[in-house]
């Protein structure tokens, strides 16, 4: 897990619910929960998903086999592309009109009977791909991220880069 960067965040939480570990989806949390801290003003639910996890190949054949109709779909809301009444494709739409759902490897976590977290530095080991374009979590800023990585794993070894993070 990487820590939160802000409640708004765009990523899941690692956290108990009914005293088994799960991921709860951004999507899913109130901006209320999201923003909730604890005394020292960290956040409350600030372990970050960033899917990197392991499994034994026994554990996930056992969970599909005896489990899988326990798996429960995320709702996401989407904007999707559709026709106009005059048959003309609408390509952006203002509010989300359609749901997809969703399942995802991490919702196998409730059937473990053993679980660790581990955080880690998100300059070393996160940078998410979201969009295709933007401000953040794009194509630029994950090669951006990774350049960054690089040059730092060989300054440490002695080397000279001449690259800076911009």
């Amino acid at each position: 897990v990487v820590k939160k960067s802000s409640p708004d965040e765009a990523v899941g939480v690692i956290c108990k619910v009914k005293n088994r570990f799960q991921v709860v989806e951004y999507s899913e949390i109130s901006s209320d929960t999201a923003r909730r801290c604890k005394p020292d003003g960290e956040l409350l639910f600030n372990a970050g998903n960033i899917c990197n996890h392991f499994f034994s190949v026994n554990f996930l054949q056992a969970v599909c086999e005896d489990n899988e109709n326990e798996l429960r779909y995320h709702v996401a809301k989407k904007k999707i592309p559709c026709l106009g009444e005059n048959g003309v494709k609408i390509e952006s739409h203002k509010e989300p009109n359609g749901i997809k759902l969703e399942k995802f490897v991490f919702d196998v976590f409730p059937f473990s009977k053993t679980f660790a977290v581990w955080e880690v530095k998100r300059e070393e080991e996160f940078s998410p791909l979201k969009t295709s374009e933007g401000s953040k979590d794009t194509p630029a800023t994950c090669r951006r991220d990774l350049m960054a990585q690089h040059s730092r794993w060989l300054k440490q070894a002695g080397v000279e880069v001449p690259y800076t993070n911009k």
